[in-house]
């Protein structure tokens, strides 16, 4: 989550940037932060839905597994 805020407040101030440098004229330089927030929402929705389920569920099953085996 926190590199996800990084990301955003990269994109704000890299499209500010752009303007305030006149590289880019119009309010086309947040054309920046758009594709950051979607790249950002992308990549959140992967990690909830796909990373963490299956993270959660390897890490139950080694707790299971895990008093089975004796260790001397």
């Amino acid at each position: 989550m926190c590199m996800s805020f990084d990301a955003w407040i990269v994109g704000l101030v890299l499209s500010t940037l752009l303007k305030d440098l006149q590289l880019v004229q119009s309010n086309r330089s947040f054309l920046v932060l758009l594709v950051v927030g979607i790249l950002d929402s992308w990549l959140l929705y992967r990690f909830f839905t796909v990373q963490l389920p299956a993270a959660k569920a390897a890490d139950s099953a080694a707790i299971s597994i895990a008093p089975l085996t004796k260790t001397w």
